[in-house]
């Protein structure tokens, strides 16, 4: 119910501006970001506002909670957003760049030096997630805007493929395809 809360109310931002000629400011602005970079910052913002009442005021929704990755293309550059662990991949010219970093409690751990990627990839404690939208009243989305190149390929995804799947994996089989189409079936036959 969350994510697809989440989606449609972001689905729902950007239409609704795209109307208006304008993206409606939600919260304080990020300094340093682009227009397109503030509007999705805004988004997820106003979905995380929605989700959260909503668990407050409607029986049986109480914690209900989400992860989000999106991202807003505009001409040749890219404004990201991530909340939680589902993750935003770049693969270029033959190699594969996770751009986003997932807010769970195994990888702050790895983060800080405490465990290694290997046993975090091991623990129990791999969907404790830190940050999720409509778990708080506030939520901040890690937000960057990036250059895009000519035959960039991004790839989105949450961690139920990436939890079976390493990076190489992922990249081979995009890089395999000859479709978008064809590298999303690939990849879900090889996650299943």
């Amino acid at each position: 119910m969350a994510s697809k809360m989440g989606v449609d109310i972001v689905r729902r931002y950007f239409r609704e501006a795209a109307g208006a000629s304008s993206y409606p400011l939600v919260g304080n602005p990020i300094a340093g970001l682009s227009e397109s970079g503030q509007a999705l910052a805004s988004a997820i913002r106003l979905a995380n506002r929605t989700i959260h009442e909503t668990g407050q005021h409607q029986v049986g929704r109480a914690g209900m909670g989400s992860t989000m990755v999106a991202a807003l293309v505009h001409r040749n550059a890219i404004s990201i957003a991530n909340v939680g662990d589902s993750r935003l991949y770049l693969i270029r010219q033959g190699a594969i760049q996770q751009l986003t970093q997932d807010h769970s409690l195994v990888m702050e751990q790895v983060r800080r030096g405490y465990i290694t990627p290997e046993q975090a990839a091991k623990s129990e404690m791999q969907n404790i997630i830190l940050r999720a939208l409509g778990s708080e009243d506030t939520v901040e989305a890690d937000v960057e805007d990036l250059p895009l190149l000519p035959g960039d390929v991004l790839l989105m995804c949450s961690d139920g493929l990436t939890k079976y799947l390493p990076d190489d994996d992922l990249l081979r089989i995009v890089s395999s395809c000859t479709s978008l189409d064809g590298a999303c079936d690939g990849l879900i036959a090889a996650a299943k």
